[in-house]
């Protein structure tokens, strides 16, 4: 919003700004912990042309919609010679995301049981 509607030179880190950002530079590690998106916001931030970062963000979100997805399509890509992911070979291992949890069942048990001959007595257990 900052870059697009006010003009302002600040970077957008989105999901797709997350995978061009972390396959570019070859950045290591979950996206979502607090050091990883620190440096995410660092280079995003140093690459912002001054007076274009309404232009730059969202050619950047495009670039990882459009090119730079979940399975890359390097040979489309404009940065391809200077991205760290593309050098190594295998693009798509980056961004390394934490291994989602394991879903887990819960079995919920609640029982009321009234008093035999007091009505406005009841125990509730959960």
């Amino acid at each position: 919003i900052c870059s697009i509607a006010l003009n302002l030179d600040t970077p957008i880190v989105d999901a797709n700004v997350i995978r061009v950002l972390c396959r570019y530079f070859g950045l290591r590690g979950d996206p979502k912990s607090p050091p990883v998106q620190l440096q995410l916001w660092k280079k995003a931030e140093a690459l912002i042309p001054a007076g274009n970062a309404s232009m730059f963000n969202q050619a950047m979100m495009e670039l990882g919609a459009l090119v730079c997805h979940s399975r890359p399509e390097c040979a489309r890509c404009p940065v391809q010679k200077k991205c760290v992911a593309f050098a190594t070979g295998r693009p798509e291992s980056l961004p390394e995301f934490a291994p989602k949890a394991e879903f887990t069942t819960q079995t919920d048990v609640s029982a009321v049981v009234c008093h035999p001959t007091n009505s406005d007595t009841l125990l509730l257990v959960q």
